[in-house]
């Protein structure tokens, strides 16, 4: 017998993480690891800080356009038997994209 289980929540760290500006948000393991390979600095020095300590903290010594944000635009669709609708209000989060699959 199968039961029907509720569609999960997001985790309340989700939505807080989502509220706080991307320069404030603190960087996870991998982004540090990820920064530091492109900077040579070592990722322990970068995890847990604010990418704004760490672009006035060491502007000097990663190339700044590593600090850049970018906003996307777009629209969200749902294909239903052909045919595109617009889903309204949806939210799309774009965090991180490795180019190196590309090659």
């Amino acid at each position: 017998m199968a039961t029907d289980k509720p569609a999960a929540k997001p985790a309340a760290s989700d939505k807080a993480t989502r509220d706080i500006a991307p320069d404030a948000r603190p960087l996870n393991t991998l982004q540090a690891m990820r920064l530091g390979e492109l900077a040579g600095i070592d990722a322990k020095e970068l995890a847990g800080q604010t990418i704004a300590a760490l672009s006035e903290k060491l502007k000097w010594r990663i190339d700044p356009e590593h600090f850049l944000f970018r906003k996307v635009f777009g629209k969200v669709e749902k294909k239903v038997g052909g045919v595109e609708y617009p889903v309204p209000f949806a939210t799309v989060i774009v965090e991180d994209t490795d180019c190196s699959l590309l090659g």
